[in-house]
């Protein structure tokens, strides 16, 4: 078990100054979008990109503080059934929607009716949703028929896709439509007439917004804007960034490469921080539908052609105190953390691979590889994919492009010839991985699985024991059960667990850790 701290990260900076320098008086914000956004809509991607969007403009009925613990955002009180199957929510004062309109109950149904048909967590609860029903403007309820205590946690989640909220004009569309009016409540609003798609984004604040009257913690607490203006713009490599930040056009970095850290040794007016002390991890992700990643000898043999080692020091080098190599499909540091069946995720063996190779008859079919090379870990570890994948008797087809344009294709269930895939690389963070209900991996849910579609009837019978469990004894024990499936099947193939650094100008006052790279409010520019 392991855990990454600001001290830990720091002495791998050796030399780094922090001194604030006078700053001029600034309203604006600019920060290094993570990926290009291409696409507006958070309920409808599980996009890391897209999510951080939606917390500017959007707000949620609950949300995590800086400890994990979920509290009322957009929630005055609530109340909660003994048997756990009737739940009564109140709305708070002074909630506006952008374009004037008050936000009310139905707005609020409407809005987690459609994140309940795509989300993992949110489907759990529609499965046993016997009615959700708007009393008047401010209250709403959920019957469930049968207990399930974990509504309030799946409103108050971080992870892909977080239930924001929306106009009911917007939000009963259809669900597979994006929408196209990104509307919503939260401190900032969207300027569309400013967004330049994969090159600029534009946040202004709003006026009307009514925080609540609590001090920021991680998502949690008032969402004060303190600038008036939020731009994201993209950039096409790591270095471009760190020099922009070097020379003042841009005031923020929510993660880079650390080899790239000299170079802000320099600068007197640069912080550096961890960007998420939980860390993060790369993951390969096998296509069940599609040959000849359809055949689980060949996934197995990819487990044992891939090692963590060899991504950990392709993306961050020396600094070896910012990886570990982890067993979990938990992720390590995590209440559920085990190494069950881990035996050919952690043990690289091309000869072994080689011979599975033989024995499923792999006849030389390519591997259509979905390759981002426009965010800086997917850049690098699409490269080790494709090579130890060729070393061990694969054919790959290294498809690059930018994430937008593979967050759009992993989506397509289609033959390779039509547009399909067979592996792409992702990466979460610990926040959705630690737990069965929001790992994406050990939901075993076939065609309405995510992306790579993992079927296992074992998995989802094993989805539905952990929601049943009474001790945190027992869950831990169908966790482990839960692993030793999903690597056996191999849904996902593990390739390490990182922290990477962050970096903003000392100008910038209240900055927070978090797992979201834009909880921008609270946080204001020295004059």
């Amino acid at each position: 078990m392991f855990f990454y701290t600001k001290q830990s990260l720091c002495a791998a900076i050796v030399g780094m100054a922090l001194v604030a320098p006078a700053a001029q008086a600034e309203t604006t914000i600019r920060y290094m979008g993570l990926s290009k956004l291409d696409m507006l809509d958070p309920i409808w991607t599980t996009n890391y990109g897209v999510r951080d969007h939606g917390y500017l403009i959007y707000d949620t009925l609950f949300a995590q503080d800086a400890e994990g613990n979920i509290k009322p955002q957009m929630i005055d009180t609530w109340t909660v059934s003994e048997d756990r199957m009737a739940y009564r929510f109140s709305l708070r004062d002074g909630l506006m929607f952008h374009d004037g309109a008050p936000v009310t109950s139905q707005d609020v149904v409407a809005s987690l009716e459609r994140w309940m048909h795509k989300d993992t967590f949110g489907v759990e609860i529609k499965n046993r949703l016997s009615s959700m029903d708007v009393v008047d403007d401010k209250i709403f309820t959920l019957s469930l028929t049968e207990p399930f205590g974990l509504v309030v946690d799946a409103f108050g989640k971080t992870a892909s896709n977080v239930p924001f909220i929306m106009p009911a004009r917007i939000a009963s569309g259809a669900v597979d439509d994006q929408i196209s009016d990104p509307v919503g409540s939260g401190p900032f609003k969207f300027i569309l007439d400013d967004w330049q798609p994969g090159v600029k984004a534009v946040y202004e604040k709003f006026e009307a917004y009514v925080p609540r009257d609590e001090a920021p913690s991680g998502l949690a607490g008032g969402k004060v804007a303190m600038v008036d203006r939020i731009e994201r713009v993209f950039f096409p490599d790591d270095i471009t960034a760190v020099n922009a930040l070097a020379t003042g056009e841009i005031d923020y970095i929510p993660q880079f490469q650390p080899d790239l850290i000299p170079i802000l040794s320099g600068a007197s007016d640069v912080v550096v921080q961890p960007h998420n002390p939980l860390g993060q991890t790369i993951q390969i992700i096998p296509n069940f539908l599609q040959p000849p990643t359809d055949d689980v000898r060949i996934r197995q043999a990819m487990q044992l052609a891939l090692g963590q080692e060899d991504y950990m020091t392709a993306i961050l080098g020396s600094y070896d105190e910012l990886y570990s190599y982890c067993p979990s499909i938990f992720m390590c540091g995590t209440a559920l953390e085990n190494d069950a069946n881990s035996e050919r995720q952690m043990s690289q063996d091309v000869e072994a691979a080689k011979a599975l190779l033989a024995e499923a008859g792999y006849d030389g079919t390519p591997l259509t590889l979905l390759h981002a090379t426009d965010v800086s870990d997917q850049r690098t570890g699409g490269s080790v994919t494709a090579q130890r994948l060729r070393e061990a008797g694969f054919v790959v087809d290294d498809v690059v492009s930018d994430w937008a344009t593979i967050a759009q294709r992993r989506a397509n269930k289609a033959p390779i010839a039509e547009g399909g895939w067979n592996i792409f690389q992702t990466g979460w963070d610990g926040m959705a991985l630690q737990s069965p209900l929001t790992n994406v991996y050990v939901s075993g849910a076939c065609d309405d699985a995510w992306y790579g579609w993992n079927c296992s009837e074992t998995l989802q019978r094993l989805k539905q024991d952990y929601i049943n469990a009474t001790s945190v004894d027992e869950q831990k024990t169908i966790g482990e059960a839960m692993q030793q499936e999903a690597y056996e099947i191999v849904s996902v193939i593990m390739m390490g667990q990182y922290t990477q650094a962050s970096a903003w100008s000392a100008n910038l006052e209240g900055m927070r850790q978090a797992t979201v790279t834009t909880n921008l409010w609270g946080v204001s520019k020295a004059e």
